[in-house]
């Protein structure tokens, strides 16, 4: 029963250590990506594009990221951790605004797009570094 309990603690500790890190990558990906938006209102260049390719897959590695946080925190919940995964409810409306930005992508419709970008994802990220940092507090207090 010990052994469960450490290896429970080593995962709360893990969890709170990659969402504390996790904060500072996302405040450095939403500026930017909000720099490439910027730059694509004024040039559609291959440049421009290529930033974009490597903010995607950023996007697409986080959004994996939050779903194995989720996974830990339903692990410890589970065990009977008070964790709420509510500081997370935010990226459930990643996928609609990522499928948005994608067909408007696609229609190269670059308005619409950095519109997007800046109106939609940005905040999406700021309130997603804030539920992060309220996780980590929220983590290095709970317990069984």
């Amino acid at each position: 029963m010990e052994e469960r309990i450490q290896r429970l603690e080593a995962l709360q500790d893990s969890l709170a250590k990659s969402a504390q890190e996790m904060m500072g990558l996302l405040g450095s990906l939403r500026e930017q990506i909000s720099a490439s938006a910027d730059r694509l209102r004024m040039e559609a260049t291959k440049e421009v594009f290529t930033e974009f390719h490597e903010h995607i897959r950023s996007l697409d590695q986080l959004m994996a990221y939050i779903q194995e946080l989720n996974r830990g925190l339903k692990v410890l919940a589970d065990a009977g951790w008070d964790i709420s995964p509510e500081p997370l409810a935010c990226w459930q409306s990643a996928k609609p605004l990522f499928q948005e930005m994608l067909d408007s992508f696609e229609r190269q419709d670059w308005v619409t797009f950095c519109d997007l970008v800046q109106y939609e994802l940005k905040p999406l990220l700021v309130e997603g570094e804030r539920g992060l940092e309220e996780l980590s507090r929220t983590l290095k207090d709970a317990g069984p």
